[in-house]
């Protein structure tokens, strides 16, 4: 006997839901978790830019202690020999540290913000020039205006005294 038999549709209906539900709940806490546990990534090295650093001093290296001579039996015919004097430890020459990218990004953005001022000035003397001549054509048309009004009441006085 197989339990099949005993299941109604509106069973199997039910029972199939709930296990799509149950696989969905857990394919999310699996997400869910794998995503809260992941955490960013910080970076490897931090380096600080200097614009002037002096580079390091060497000091140079100690002479090593001198060995002591190994005793040898002396024999009449040899002679010692001299001590060769110890050679000068030769200074560490320090090489400056090209800064020649830094000067050069340097004296790209002074140019720039020079050329950008400049513009601007240029601008600022073509607005002013631009107002100066619309004041002087305001004021050379309100001139002629009262020229024109001076002449008519000019006129009408002629008039006037012409009829008397």
């Amino acid at each position: 006997m197989t339990y099949d038999d005993d299941v109604s549709p509106r069973e199997r209906k039910i029972s199939r839901g709930l296990a799509i539900g149950m696989h969905v709940v857990a394919l999310l806490l699996l997400i869910f978790g794998v995503s809260w546990q992941r955490r960013a990534s910080e970076p490897a090295a931090v380096v600080d830019l200097w614009s002037s650093m002096q580079p390091p001093k060497q000091e140079p290296a100690p002479a090593p202690p001198p060995r002591p001579a190994p005793k040898v039996e002396r024999e009449p015919e040899a002679k010692p020999e001299p001590k060769p004097e110890p050679r000068p430890v030769p200074k560490a020459e320090t090489k400056p540290v090209p800064k020649a990218d830094i000067a050069l990004e340097k004296a790209l953005k002074e140019k720039k913000a020079k050329e950008q001022e400049l513009e601007k000035r240029k601008e600022d003397e073509k607005k002013k020039l631009k107002a100066q001549e619309q004041l002087d054509a305001k004021k050379k048309e309100e001139d002629k205006r009262q020229l024109e009004k001076e002449h008519a009441a000019q006129e009408a006085e002629a008039k006037r005294v012409a009829a008397e």
